[in-house]
C-alpha cells in the first residue's frame, strides 16, 4: 500500500490525479477509461474505481507488488 500511495502523492501542481490514473492503469493492465476517480480529487487520499477488476484481483496484485523483491523477483 505505501509504495502505491507514495507513487501517487509524489506529484504536485494538480498532476497527482492524472499520474495516479496512469500508474494504476499500468499496474492493473487497464485502459485509462476503465479507471474512475470517485473521491479525493483535491486531497491526498484518493479512491479509484477499477472497472472490470475484482476486489480479489486488486488484493492479489497489491500483495505481489508489496512482497519482498516486488514482481520482478517472480519473473
Amino acid at each position: 500500500y505505501s509504495r502505491t500511495a507514495n507513487k501517487c502523492i509524489a506529484y504536485v501542481d494538480g498532476k497527482a490525479n492524472a499520474e495516479c490514473l496512469v500508474y494504476l492503469a499500468s499496474i492493473f493492465g487497464l485502459k485509462r477509461d476503465k479507471i474512475e476517480l470517485i473521491r479525493g480529487a483535491p486531497g491526498r487520499q484518493k479512491v479509484f474505481l477499477l472497472k472490470g477488476v475484482s476486489a480479489e484481483q486488486v488484493r492479489q496484485r497489491i500483495a505481489t507488488l508489496l512482497a519482498p523483491g516486488g514482481p520482478e523477483a517472480r519473473a
